[in-house]
């Protein structure tokens, strides 16, 4: 199965892709910067808040699932404009 995996340079993110790849799953892993630690998995560089660059990945990737690991990580800043 073909499992891109956003926010991977995030600890759930990158746990998702460690799983994955124990279980011999081929993963696709996405952030807005490249990993500190880059995993065996390829890595497209990814910003969630542009919908047609989105678009594009996920039509050019096609992958069999999604999973959704990006999460905004300044909540306190979260509440300002």
């Amino acid at each position: 199965m073909n499992v891109l995996v956003t926010g991977v340079t995030g600890q759930l993110g990158h746990d998702c892709i460690i799983e994955l790849n124990r279980r011999k799953h081929f993963s696709i892993g996405t952030a807005r910067r490249v990993p500190d630690e880059p995993n065996e998995q390829m890595f497209v560089k990814l910003d969630l808040s542009d919908e047609a660059s989105v678009r594009s990945t996920v039509r050019r990737l096609c992958p069999d699932a999604i999973i959704h690991c990006a999460a905004w990580t300044a909540v306190d800043a979260a509440e300002d404009e």
